[in-house]
């Protein structure tokens, strides 16, 4: 359509009102920016599982489910009872020597 054809002849007088009045535009902009910056503080100080660590994002890979996994508290594929004996019984018997040999 051309455009400055269809300003020129002006609205017809049985059209309908505009959607967003002239008046409206200032009021959408104010809440454009309002929820810009409610969604930039709610990522900001986003707190998952009601945590004070500013740091946790997503809670299966913190530290403290991680030792709960290992631990078997939580049941994983890294967890269970007699997962890692061999390496607990190397440790005891490694720390009970009198000194430990370091070749740097």
């Amino acid at each position: 359509m051309n455009q400055p054809a269809k300003i020129a002849r002006g609205k017809p007088e049985d059209a309908r009102s505009d959607v967003i009045q002239a008046e409206d535009l200032q009021l959408l902009d104010e809440m454009h920016a309002a929820h810009l910056i409610k969604s930039l503080y709610d990522t900001v100080t986003f707190r998952p599982f009601g945590t004070a660590d500013k740091r946790l994002k997503q809670m299966d890979l913190s530290l403290g489910a991680w030792m709960l996994k290992f631990s078997g508290i939580i049941p994983h594929a890294v967890s269970g009872p007699n997962q890692f004996t061999k390496h607990y019984i190397y440790i005891v018997s490694t720390l009970r020597q009198p000194t430990l040999a370091l070749s740097i």
